[in-house]
């Protein structure tokens, strides 16, 4: 039976990215996914400036539907729309994303096995058995990319409990482009206070709003009841379909390499707590995993999980830093929302420099740095406000 350098389980952003940089290096590389692409993925479709800056190669442009330059956050009666001079992200439907960045892996040499679904991995000291619905292969490497409910991940960690994991359900409300530019245009819709530890959003796309909301999963009892009272409260009307996904909580995946398996994207758990973006961090921690596989196949025990823990040093120092900040920022948000949210939502420098984190031009660690020592001076100016509203109003 042919043994691959390396097997890809999953084709989202981060499995093809790690397909195209193994494939670009030279190694024997395969990829596999049980959906047919281009297939439909529940997601809000941000896709961040910096998430961008990790491609080694720009994102078409039948591909961005949209440019966001700004954004509209509410918290409670509270609401504030802050405009940026340079774009933060750009919008995307992401069954024509990543099937954009499955092409690119074709492109450079890597396999792709579509509508075949993984259901078994065997690690021995000669290789990986991969057994699927439809054949076996085998593989020197095994990279997971298959999300925090996937066969890989299920090979290396250890199932995550209710509060280690979010839970976002998205809809998709059908509308023109016009009434989409009169409702939103280039901006994006941020609802604080609307779940625990998330957000409700509406993004605007080519001929639909993207509507969704997402909260840490064991305080979410009923989120498609959350989402039918959300769409009713922005005045959208229609025929629904919605659609779930998970998203783990940053830290609680404990174990991400074992002998010749390393876990990716949501499967290793890079997912910005706050934010609730994944895509940059499956881009790049795919990108690492690739390099890291590269440099395990040039030595006789590059297989054992004592080398592949290099991928965990690598990550850490180029981006997990931030992500412990994004839950730090999360928790600190919504443990004291009546003071932390309802400044995002009312004043227009916390929310100025908030965007930066999108845009790539700050982190957490420095968002949190900048914030902290303005909240005295954020809730005067905050306080003098409501004063000379209410004075107004009497």
């Amino acid at each position: 039976m042919h043994c691959y350098d390396v097997v890809i389980i999953g084709a989202g952003p981060s499995g093809a990215t790690a397909a195209y940089h193994c494939a670009k290096s030279g190694l024997d590389t395969l990829f596999v996914d049980k959906s047919q692409f281009p297939r439909y993925k529940g997601c809000g479709g941000g896709l961040s400036e910096q998430a961008m800056s990790y491609l080694d190669f720009p994102v078409n442009d039948k591909v961005i539907e949209r440019d966001v330059y700004a954004a509209r956050i509410r918290f409670g009666t509270e609401a504030i729309e802050v405009q940026k001079p340079y774009r933060i992200a750009a919008l995307v439907t992401r069954s024509k994303f990543d099937y954009f960045l499955v092409q690119r892996a074709i492109e450079v040499g890597a396999k792709f096995l579509e509508n075949e679904r993984v259901t078994e991995l065997r690690v021995s000291d000669e290789c990986v058995d991969i057994t699927t619905n439809k054949k076996k292969l085998q593989a020197k490497l095994v990279i997971g990319a298959d999300g925090s409910q996937g066969v890989s991940f299920r090979s290396v960690s250890d199932r995550l409990r209710r509060g280690e994991y979010a839970v976002g359900v998205v809809t998709e409300n059908t509308a023109d482009n016009s009434e989409i530019d009169k409702y939103i245009f280039n901006s994006v819709e941020i609802h604080f206070g609307v779940t625990t530890m998330g957000y409700g959003w509406v993004f605007p796309h080519e001929g639909y709003l993207n509507v969704g909301v997402a909260g840490i999963a064991d305080k979410l009892r009923n989120p498609k009841k959350i989402l039918t009272d959300f769409i009713r409260e922005r005045g959208f009307h229609g025929q629904y379909r919605f659609h779930a996904h998970r998203l783990p909580i940053y830290g609680a995946v404990k174990k991400k390499v074992r002998d010749r398996i390393i876990l990716v994207g949501d499967a290793a758990g890079y997912v910005d707590s706050f934010l609730g973006e994944g895509i940059a961090y499956a881009i790049l921690s795919g990108k690492i995993a690739a390099g890291v596989c590269y440099e395990a196949l040039q030595h006789n025990d590059g297989w054992r999980e004592d080398f592949l823990k290099l991928y965990n040093d690598m990550c850490y120092e180029q981006f997990e830093h931030n992500l412990r900040y994004s839950l730090v920022s999360a928790k600190l948000m919504h443990r004291f929302p009546n003071l932390f949210l309802s400044l995002m939502a009312s004043d227009e420098n916390t929310v100025d420099r908030f965007l930066e984190i999108p845009a790539g031009r700050l982190t957490h660690r420095g968002y949190l740095q900048w914030m902290i020592p303005r909240l005295p001076s954020c809730l005067l100016r905050r306080t003098v406000k409501k004063m000379l509203q209410w004075k107004d109003i009497g």
